[in-house]
C-alpha cells in the first residue's frame, strides 16, 4: 500500500482499499485494511488527511526511498 502511496504522490482512501480488497483477492476486509493503514501513519511513513480523505507520505525523502528502493517490479 505504501508503494501504491509513493506512486501516485496520494491516494483517496476509497482507490486505496480498492487497491488492498483487489491484491488481496477479496479475502481480507475493511478491519484488517484499517490495522494495516493504522500501522503505517504510527511509523510516520503516511499521513491521512480527514477534510480529503486521502493518504500522502509524510515527507518526499521517505517518498523518494520507497520509490528507489521498493518500485523495482513492473505488476
Amino acid at each position: 500500500m505504501v508503494l501504491e502511496i509513493a506512486r501516485n504522490g496520494k491516494m483517496s482512501k476509497k482507490d486505496l482499499f480498492k487497491r488492498f480488497r483487489q491484491l488481496s483477492k477479496g479475502v481480507l476486509n475493511d478491519e484488517t485494511f484499517s490495522y494495516l493503514m493504522t500501522d503505517i501513519e504510527n511509523d510516520f511513513y503516511v499521513s491521512y488527511e480527514p477534510l480529503t480523505r486521502t493518504y500522502s507520505f509524510t515527507t518526499k525523502i521517505l517518498q523518494d526511498w520507497w520509490l528507489r528502493f521498493y518500485d523495482l517490479v513492473e505488476e
